[in-house]
């Protein structure tokens, strides 16, 4: 599992973001069940799928609040 840095992340679109977000909870979803049946060696991956997840829900936020702040002092 590659690991952007914050950098890389605030670089890309909302749209992008929230696209990254959806596989993400797929990918989560299908970790669960391959916990449960035993197919997974790495049992941490849940874990950092769901850190990887929460990351690019605080990036999108400070995005979507930057973008309200400027539309705020234009008005």
């Amino acid at each position: 599992m590659k690991h952007e840095t914050a950098e890389q992340l605030r670089a890309k679109k909302i749209e992008q973001l929230y696209k990254e977000i959806a596989e993400k909870q797929t990918g989560l979803r299908e970790a669960r069940f391959k916990l449960v049946n035993r197919e997974l060696k790495d049992t941490t991956i849940k874990q950092k799928l769901r850190r990887n997840i929460a990351r690019l829900l605080t990036i999108v936020r400070e995005k979507e609040a930057e973008i309200l702040q400027n539309s705020n002092q234009q008005s």
